[in-house]
């Protein structure tokens, strides 16, 4: 292989790693987004301006 065939090969090895790498941080992105929705969510999580529920003690 001459130079430039190098050259190419090793571009578009950085640039498939650079793109895999986006594409997985953007998954986790969206999964932390399903999960703070979902802890929005839940009865346990105050709305805004209210207090905590109150615990049940044994």
């Amino acid at each position: 292989m001459n130079e430039i065939s190098w050259v190419i090969g090793a571009s578009s090895a950085a640039w498939l790693g650079i793109g895999a790498y986006l594409f997985s941080l953007a998954r986790r992105a969206a999964a932390l987004e399903r999960r703070l929705q979902a802890l929005e969510l839940s009865p346990l999580h105050p709305k805004e301006g209210q207090s905590t529920p109150p615990m049940d003690r044994p």
